[in-house]
C-alpha cells in the first residue's frame, strides 16, 4: 500500500501541471481574494522573483486536478479503507496554490484541505505521512514542527522520470497541508522545498 501511495502523491507533478493551465485566468482571478490573508495558503508574494502564478483556486471534490479527488479516478480512495477513507475524504473544502520557478527549474504545488475539527486535519496528515513512510522510492524525511501553527514532515522521493519528489504533509489548524516541489535536479527542489516550507512556517 506505501508504494502505491507514492504513485497517487507523484502523479501531480505532470499531470495536474495540465489541469492546472487548463483553468485558466478566470479561475485564478475567482478565488485569488477567498484565500488571502489565510496563514495556511501561499502567497505570490512568499515566491522567488520571477515565479509564475498557474493558478490560485477553489477545486471542487471530484475535480482530478488534485491529491484528494473524490471522483471514480481517485486511486488513493481506493487505497484507503472504513474509518480512514471517510476522514480523509471527508474535508469541507479545498484550496490550490500553483506556481512555477524557472530559474529553479521546478514547480510548486499546494493543497489546503479544511476539515470540521483540529483533531480531524492532524489524524488526516498522521494517515497520509504514514502511508509515504514505506515507499521503496523514499530518500530523505524531515520534520517540521512550531510550537503553535503548521507542524508536519518533509518526504523527498525519486520520481519515475528520474525527477525529485519533495512532499510537505502536515497540518495547521483545521487544515491538512499538503505541498508538492517537483524538478529533475535534487539540489534545486530541496533549496525550493526549503524556502517555501519556511515561508509557510513563518505564517
Amino acid at each position: 500500500m506505501p508504494g502505491k501511495f507514492k504513485h497517487v502523491l507523484k502523479w501531480p507533478a505532470l499531470y495536474i501541471v495540465a489541469s492546472i493551465l487548463a483553468l485558466g485566468l478566470l479561475a485564478l482571478l475567482r478565488a485569488a481574494a477567498a484565500s488571502q490573508g489565510n496563514p495556511g495558503i501561499l502567497q505570490p508574494e512568499d515566491l522567488p522573483a520571477g515565479a509564475v502564478i498557474l493558478t490560485h483556486d477553489l477545486p471542487s471534490s471530484d475535480e482530478i486536478g488534485h491529491p484528494l479527488n473524490s471522483g471514480p479516478m481517485s486511486s488513493l480512495r481506493s487505497q484507503l479503507y472504513g474509518k480512514d477513507q471517510n476522514l480523509i475524504f471527508g474535508y469541507k473544502a479545498a484550496r490550490r496554490f500553483a506556481a512555477l520557478l524557472p530559474a529553479q527549474g521546478v514547480i510548486v504545488i499546494e493543497f489546503a484541505y479544511e476539515y470540521g475539527t483540529v483533531t480531524e486535519a492532524e489524524r488526516a496528515a498522521q494517515v497520509l505521512q504514514d502511508h509515504v513512510q514505506g515507499a521503496a522510492t523514499l530518500l530523505h524525511v524531515k520534520d517540521f514542527q512550531r510550537a503553535k501553527g503548521l507542524r508536519g514532515r518533509g518526504f523527498l522521493l525519486k520520481g519515475d522520470e528520474g525527477d525529485s519528489v519533495y512532499w510537505f504533509i502536515g497540518s495547521q489548524g483545521k487544515s491538512l497541508i499538503l505541498l508538492l516541489v517537483n524538478g529533475m535536479e535534487q539540489s534545486s527542489v530541496s533549496s525550493a522545498f526549503d524556502l517555501v516550507v519556511q515561508k509557510l512556517m513563518d505564517k
